[in-house]
């Protein structure tokens, strides 16, 4: 995976693995909660109102062009997590959730713990497939 990653949430989480991406040769965009020029765009923010701002919000990855998978790693709640994704799936766009834990430390670490669930697609083989350069890259 060459291209560049989105990411919105720079807090403790999303710092450290933007650092990891980085480290590991990835371009990666920062944006506070709107992004529309990456293909992937990874979120990490504090609460599921953050996540619909970021996804399905006036300015939400749901009205751009370029983004086709968005990885959640904020925990946000089963229940949000299927309501965006179902609002998504309309562009479409591939919703993972991948909530992780093992702190900042763990991200340094390589040692990042998350279970990543397709949500709202029969495409989960080609979705894991296409993700697992960057999974990698994360020590998921």
């Amino acid at each position: 995976m060459s291209e560049a990653i989105g990411f919105v949430g720079l807090g403790m989480m999303g710092a450290s693995i933007t650092d990891r991406l980085m480290a590991a040769g990835y371009e990666v965009i920062v944006y506070d909660r709107s992004a529309e020029r990456a293909r992937f765009v990874i979120a990490s923010v504090p609460d599921a109102e953050a996540s619909r701002d970021v996804t399905v919000g006036g300015e939400g990855i749901i009205h751009g062009q370029a983004v086709s998978y968005y990885i959640e790693t904020s925990t946000i709640g089963p229940g949000a997590c299927r309501e965006i994704a179902a609002q998504l799936q309309e562009r479409p766009i591939e919703f993972v959730d991948a909530p992780v834990s093992g702190g900042p430390r763990g991200i340094t670490r390589g040692n990042l713990f998350a279970r990543p669930v397709v949500i709202a697609t029969g495409r989960m083989s080609a979705i894991v497939s296409t993700l697992r350069p960057l999974n990698q890259n994360l020590g998921v």
